[in-house]
């Protein structure tokens, strides 16, 4: 009989990747066939696109496009979807990838709650 596998620590960050581009490339057709690989072939992964994690109309003032709100979504999203044992983040946005993870991650990071690069 083997022993169990250890389960993640809790304070895990995981792993994330970021798949992004100009509108209408296939940023979200390419990350959530990532996401679906990952299902049959990783350890509990998740998938978020960030496109849809700041609808908000109006703007809220001091937050253009929506940014910090989005910021905040996905570490939220992220915190549940650990709390119920996802280990990858597949993410996937418009943009260039430095401006969309400058502007995304920087509050999850500061709280904690960003998977690990």
């Amino acid at each position: 009989m083997t022993a169990p596998s250890p389960s993640p620590s809790p304070v895990d960050p995981g792993r994330a990747v970021l798949v992004c581009g100009p509108t209408a490339v296939g940023e979200s057709t390419l990350g959530f066939g990532l996401f679906q690989r990952l299902l049959t072939t990783g350890p509990h992964p998740a998938y978020i696109d960030l496109s849809q994690t700041s609808f908000l109309a109006p703007d809220r003032v001091g937050d253009p496009g929506g940014h910090q709100l989005g910021a905040a979504s996905v570490g939220e999203l992220w915190a549940q979807y650990q709390a119920i044992g996802a280990r990858q983040l597949v993410l996937t946005g418009r943009g260039r990838a430095d401006r969309v993870v400058r502007s995304r991650r920087r509050r999850c990071v500061e709280e904690g709650t960003g998977p690990a690069e």
